[in-house]
């Protein structure tokens, strides 16, 4: 047993293994509190943009260097709370150009 960092800091598995690209799986437990397990695929090469069934969300950087340009971060274009959008302030959406906001993966 033991733990593993996948984030952009040099002593990450991925920088460590030299890839250049990584993948996993956040699983939707949808209310269920049912143990399950995902797949964690390391590769230099590939592309899962054409499995079926397959959907991906890229990262994005920090535009700012700050003590968290080491994080990944998606654009939050929603989130929704039992068919209600929930209003969200523009700051996290996305990380701001002084590196402030965003949503950290």
């Amino acid at each position: 047993e033991g733990i593993a960092g996948f984030g952009r800091a040099p002593a990450s598995l991925p920088n460590q293994l030299k890839l250049r690209k990584f993948s996993y799986c956040l699983l939707s437990h949808k209310f269920n509190d049912q143990p399950k397990n995902s797949d964690l695929i390391l590769t230099g090469v590939g592309n899962s943009a054409g499995v079926a069934g397959v959907r991906h969300t890229r990262f994005v950087k920090n535009p700012a260097k700050s003590p968290y340009d080491e994080y990944y971060y998606v654009y939050l274009r929603s989130i929704t709370v039992g068919k209600k959008e929930v209003k969200l302030p523009v700051g996290l959406r996305r990380p701001g150009p002084k590196g402030n906001g965003g949503t950290i993966v």
